[in-house]
């Protein structure tokens, strides 16, 4: 998903999600995340972004991934810790912040817990689901990383986006797949 599908997502998220009065600073992120997008695809020797830390540490990237862990519905479910996103949600914005800024200054994930879940062939298959803590950190990771690495994806890559089909990797095979 590139910064501008995110930010029309993010446009439609918070208007679903009765996100009336949009948090002007976190469309400013996304803004940064087109241009960081932008950047990658410019540049044609790979060029190095500095200061991705504070990117991801920034108070507007914490909360966008809060916001975005918080509409999965897999975060009502508990990690190893027993914790889902409505012990966070008891606390401020700024509390919040603070707390997920404390873990990354020495972060290490917790283990993930295990589940199987059923297949449709009545077969059963392995589900990790991590912490809510560990889901909002990787979130934030994510949000900044993921524009630059897709900006460096060929045209005729197999890659999946979330918000379009799978495409194959060669122009000549006819259809997307499934």
């Amino acid at each position: 998903m590139n910064g501008k599908d995110r930010v029309r997502m993010w446009g439609n998220l918070s208007k679903s999600r009765g996100f009336h009065n949009v948090d002007t600073k976190i469309l400013g992120l996304l803004q940064h995340d087109r241009n960081l997008y932008g950047s990658a695809r410019k540049s044609q020797k790979r060029e190095t972004f500095s200061k991705l830390y504070d990117i991801i540490a920034s108070r507007e990237n914490i909360l966008l991934a809060y916001r975005m862990i918080k509409s999965n519905k897999g975060s009502r479910t508990a990690g190893t810790d027993g914790k889902t996103i409505d012990s966070i949600k008891v606390q401020t914005d700024e509390e919040t912040v603070t707390l997920i800024r404390q873990k990354l200054l020495n972060y290490r994930p917790k283990k993930v817990r295990r589940v199987s879940i059923p297949k449709p062939n009545g077969k059963q298959r392995p589900l990790g689901i991590p912490c809510i803590l560990d889901r909002i950190i990787q979130q934030c990771f994510k949000q900044v990383l993921e524009p630059i690495a897709e900006a460096h994806f060929y045209k005729h890559s197999y890659v999946w986006f979330q918000t379009h089909a799978s495409y194959p990797s060669c122009h000549g095979t006819g259809t997307a797949s499934d």
